[in-house]
């Protein structure tokens, strides 16, 4: 019977080891099933951004930023030369004022009714072409405003798009290795 005392603690030494290992074991499956589950939501993840990049890149094309660039810059030179007219305007109208002082002047020297009746038709058809061309400027002004302010909106947010879908395209980078070191590390 000496011989039935030192299998029993070989036995109890093994069944612990045993029991030891299994929960070793079950630790790891658990892990790799947690892994796994954290791999299909990254992997997910990555094809939601992989959609939204697609948007974003299909976006830029068809806005065509470079194309909105040129119009931008070419609105620029009409409207520096609008505020050109602009200021010719204004200078003519400046000397059409000192022109009208001359003509009150002038008209005080008139003697006759006709002349003075005649001058002064002369003298409203004048103001009134003046102010049709003044209005005029203005209108053609304030549309060219208007599509400058636009246009510059618009770069505005093709430049917050651009710095978007740069930010996705680093995520998606990033997003991409975290993925082929799950893969990696999943095949070990």
């Amino acid at each position: 019977m000496p011989k039935k005392e030192p299998v029993s603690p070989i036995m109890e030494t093994i069944s612990r080891l045993r029991e030891s290992y299994d929960t070793r074991l079950s630790t790891i499956s658990e892990s790799i099933g947690s892994l796994k589950a954290r791999l299909d939501e990254l992997e997910q993840i990555f094809s939601e951004l992989k959609g939204a990049s697609k948007e974003a890149l299909d976006f830029l094309r068809e806005t065509r930023p470079q194309i909105l660039l040129s119009n931008m810059k070419k609105l620029e030179i009409e409207i520096e030369e609008i505020k050109g007219r602009l200021r010719v305007n204004e200078e003519t109208l400046t000397e059409l004022g000192r022109d009208l002082r001359e003509v009150k002047q002038m008209v005080s020297e008139f003697k006759g009714i006709e002349e003075l009746l005649e001058l002064a038709k002369e003298i409203r058809e004048d103001i009134r072409e003046v102010e049709e061309l003044r209005k005029k400027t203005e209108a053609h002004a304030d549309k060219i405003e208007a599509i400058f302010v636009d246009i510059h909106r618009k770069t505005r947010e093709i430049k917050e798009l651009t710095a978007y879908v740069e930010g996705l395209r680093e995520l998606v980078r990033d997003l991409e290795k975290k993925v082929t070191k799950l893969e990696i590390s999943r095949k070990k």
